[in-house]
This record gives C-alpha cells, sequence and structure tokens, in this order.
C-alpha cells in the first residue's frame, strides 16, 4: 500500500476517533439540548440569523484558507511572510464583513430586536474563519493529529462551560440562546491562541503587516477558491433563509429543517476533515508529479462506506431517531432527516473530488459546477418550498448535491486524466450494488425486529452493513494491517 495511502489512513483514523468522541457530544448534548430549551420557533429564528450572516462569509474568508493550505504545502518555507501579511488582511476583511452584514441586515428587513444576534454571529463567522486559517497552517506543516484535536478544542471547552448554564442554577432558569452564541465566542477565541502558539514555533518572525502590494497578491491568488466558498455557501444555506422568508410560518419549517440539518452537519464534519487532511497531501503529490490514484481512490472508498451505511439505516429508523431527539418531533421531520442523510452520500463524494480539483488549481472550472448548481438550487426551492415547505427544502439539497458530485467525478479526469483509473465503472458498479445490499439490510432488519429497542436494532443494522463492507472488500482487514494501523497513532 503506497506510504501516502498509510499516512493518511493512520491520521484519518485518529481524525475520526476524536471527534467520534467530542461532536456528537457537542451536537446531541449541548446544540439539541439548546434547542428543546429554547423551543424550535425561537432556535429556527436564530438557525435563519445563522443561514444569514454565513451568506456573507465570503467577504471575511475570501478564500484563503483553501489558498494558503495548498502553497504552504507545496512550500513551507512561505510561512513566516505569509502568517503575518495574511493576519493582517484578515483583520482587514473582517471588520469589512461585519460593517456589510448589519447594512444588508437592515435592507433586508430584520428588525432591531435581531441587529444584536446577527452582529454575535457575525463576530463568531469572524472567529472561525481565523481559526480555520491558523489550522490550515498547522496540517501543512504535516501537523496532521495536531490540526485533528485543535479541530475540536472548542467544542470540548463548550462541553465544559454549557452544562453549568443549562443545568445549574440561577443560570438553568434564565438561559437564552444569546448566551450559547457568547459561550461559542469565547470558545474559539481560546482556540485560536492556542493554533496561534503551535504555527507561531515555526515561524522565523512575526509582526502585523498592513501590505498593501501582498494584500492584492493572496486576492488574486486566493479568488477563485473565495467564489468557490461562496456559491457553495449559497446553494447549501439558501434553504434556511428561504424558508423562513418564504413561508407565513417560516420560522417552525426552518426549525423543523434546522433540527433535521443538525444531524447531516455532524455527519458533514467527517467529510470536512477528510479535505482538510487530503488538500496538502494532493497539493504534494501533484508538485512531485506523484500519481494521486492510489489516495484518491482509498479516501472515497472510506468515506462512501460511511456515508452510505449512516444513510441507509438512518433512513429506516429516520422517525425514532428524531422523537429521540426532539420534544416537538413528528414523521414529518422524520421524513426532512431521511432524504438530508441520503444527500450526504453526494455531499461526501463532492468534498474528496473538490479538493483535488483545488489542489490541481483549477477551482475556476470547478466554480461554473457550483453556478450552475447555485441557479438549480434556486430554482427547486422555489417551486418545492410553497408546496412541501421543509421537505421540499431537503429535496432541493438532494438534488443539487447528487448534480454537483457527479459535474466534479467528470471534471476530475478533464483536470487529472490519471483518475480515469480511479473511478471505473466495474469499481463504481460494486459501490452501488453496496449501497442496495445496505438498504435492503436495514429494511429486513427494521421489518422483523429483533429486538423491541429500536436503536438496538438499528445498530445491528449497523455492524451487518460494516460486515457486508468487509465482505466485499471496502474494509478489507489485510490491506488495513498493509497500512500499519497496529503501530503507534
Amino acid at each position: 500500500m503506497p506510504i501516502m495511502n498509510k499516512e493518511f489512513f493512520k491520521n484519518a483514523l485518529f481524525l475520526v476517533a476524536i471527534n467520534l468522541l467530542i461532536k456528537p457530544l457537542y451536537i446531541f448534548g449541548i446544540d439539541r439540548t439548546v434547542q428543546n430549551r429554547v423551543g424550535e420557533e425561537l432556535y429556527g429564528n436564530y438557525a435563519a440569523l445563522f443561514s444569514f450572516a454565513f451568506l456573507l462569509q465570503i467577504i471575511n474568508d475570501f478564500g484563503i484558507q483553501n489558498f494558503n493550505s495548498r502553497e504552504i504545502a507545496q512550500n513551507r518555507q512561505l510561512l513566516t511572510r505569509y502568517l503575518s501579511g495574511i493576519l493582517s488582511l484578515k483583520l482587514f476583511l473582517a471588520l469589512v464583513y461585519i460593517l456589510l452584514l448589519l447594512v444588508v441586515a437592515w435592507a433586508v428587513g430584520y428588525g432591531r430586536h435581531d441587529y444584536f444576534l446577527i452582529f454575535s454571529l457575525g463576530f463568531y463567522n469572524i472567529l472561525l474563519s481565523l481559526s480555520a486559517y491558523l489550522r490550515s497552517n498547522v496540517a501543512s506543516l504535516g501537523l496532521y493529529r495536531m490540526n485533528s484535536f485543535l479541530s475540536v478544542f472548542d467544542r470540548l471547552l463548550i462541553l465544559f462551560i454549557c452544562p453549568i448554564l443549562l443545568f445549574a442554577e440561577p443560570f438553568k432558569s434564565s438561559f437564552n440562546i444569546e448566551w450559547f452564541v457568547h459561550v461559542q465566542n469565547l470558545t474559539l477565541i481560546i482556540s485560536i491562541l492556542a493554533s496561534f502558539v503551535v504555527s507561531y514555533r515555526h515561524v522565523q518572525w512575526f509582526r502585523i503587516q498592513f501590505n498593501r502590494p501582498f494584500w492584492v497578491y493572496i486576492l488574486r491568488g486566493a479568488m477563485p477558491y473565495a467564489l468557490a466558498i461562496f456559491l457553495m455557501t449559497i446553494y447549501t444555506r439558501t434553504d434556511m433563509v428561504m424558508l423562513e422568508r418564504m413561508l407565513p410560518d417560516g420560522d417552525k419549517q426552518a426549525g423543523i429543517y434546522a433540527s433535521a440539518y443538525r444531524l447531516l452537519d455532524a455527519v458533514n464534519v467527517l467529510g470536512l476533515l477528510f479535505a482538510g487532511l487530503l488538500l496538502p497531501m494532493f497539493s504534494r503529490q501533484l508538485k512531485e508529479n506523484q500519481s494521486v490514484t492510489p489516495l484518491l481512490r482509498f479516501s472515497f472508498q472510506l468515506i462512501m462506506v460511511a456515508a452510505i451505511i449512516c444513510a441507509g439505516t438512518v433512513w429506516f429508523f429516520r422517525t425514532d431517531i428524531m422523537q429521540l431527539l426532539y420534544h416537538e418531533a413528528t414523521p414529518y421531520s422524520g421524513d426532512v432527516l431521511g432524504i438530508l442523510m441520503f444527500s450526504f452520500v453526494a455531499v461526501s463524494g463532492t468534498f474528496i473530488y473538490s479538493t483535488l480539483i483545488g489542489a490541481a488549481g483549477s477551482v475556476e472550472r470547478m466554480n461554473r459546477t457550483f453556478i450552475v448548481a447555485f441557479l438549480l438550487n434556486i430554482v427547486f426551492n422555489v417551486f418545492l418550498i410553497p408546496h412541501f415547505k421543509a421537505l421540499g427544502a431537503a429535496f432541493s439539497t438532494f438534488c443539487t448535491q447528487f448534480f454537483v458530485l457527479f459535474s466534479l467525478v467528470y471534471l476530475s479526469k478533464k483536470v487529472v486524466p490519471s483518475t480515469k483509473e480511479a473511478d471505473g465503472l466495474r469499481w463504481g458498479l460494486t459501490i452501488v450494488a453496496f449501497a442496495a445490499a445496505v438498504l435492503i439490510m436495514s429494511f429486513v432488519i427494521k421489518k422483523l425486529s429483533f429486538t423491541p429497542y429500536w436503536l438496538v436494532n438499528m445498530c445491528v443494522a449497523i455492524f451487518m452493513s460494516l460486515v457486508l463492507a468487509g465482505l466485499m472488500d471496502f474494509l478489507n482487514p489485510k490491506k488495513i494491517a498493509d497500512l500499519g494501523v497496529v503501530e503507534k497513532i
């Protein structure tokens, strides 16, 4: 097995393990509890405002994280110069972002009572972007496991702070959504300081520089990445805003959609983190004229197994899951969850192929796909939301995401011709056969109900799906042993 596959697998294993420990506790223990505490409508309003603030995130981030990750991975000696110049640029962009956010909020028609929350969420996005940039330096330096730890550090801190506010008096009785935002901001600040310390240890000097020519150079280089992020944000985040704006019961529908989308966000973390690992690896391989096919196929295979099993089992236990998590859950909200989780299969593949295309420096060609995806998403939402509400938005997401995946697979063959052998017809049909088998097996287990406890039955379905993945050579024990996973991680 190639060395790069071994490196990716060991770091991906650590990444998944640490996220499985921390992220579910945060999402289902804290974020879900916050929604149950403040109610579906108030949380729906918060979710819609969060999506609104995120729509302008392009101004704050401007693709700098992805551009920087590719540049530093290929030329690590640039870190000293880039760290000083980019931090000053991000401070300027943050100021522009927060001012424009407030102006657009006023123009759209948000009331005064929403302004403070919008400002706090805007500040959160600034911190989130800064944290992602600093961690991109850590990953590009090859410190993959440190990057993995820093990716969950803020959530780990929240797990210590929020339970006090949610369950201890005198805070419990007066808890509100603003407190939740403040805690997120505080923990991100601490995480940013930790990431900066790690980066600072690898630079010769550091000072904030307001260097206009350098800013122009960075902005020009990052512009294709900025457009890609903007387009992806638009076609993945407009659903919530359109639900809240288009429907008489918009807050409630946004709340239903947000409760289901939370689980999609939870599993999407896996794809985001895989992309963070793969971008510097793909970049170095392409620079050194190494074949990316083994790493592409291996990473795609791993994430597809996880995504298919997740989507297939969740579909048959969708209402049970929602009723376990939320006080106001209904079979309707379960259907929203089921459709969204099927889109996770497409999203997972998109993370892998968009990362490869970005590493190859062909972001402009990828952006054409995102423009079409944005237009499709808007058209689907306009026609489906008035009739099917949150369910219509979920189906719109499903269609859009699969269009993007198939388009990027086709584009990757044009950009990196060697990838044609990574996704041959026979291999693709094997994945489709695996997906069909998982659905059939989950359906049978659900209908037979081996035990009176649905959660146990779902775990049985997951376990049997993993066994099937092994039998179909997706999780071959010999290949895993060849990767050296018995070595210390």
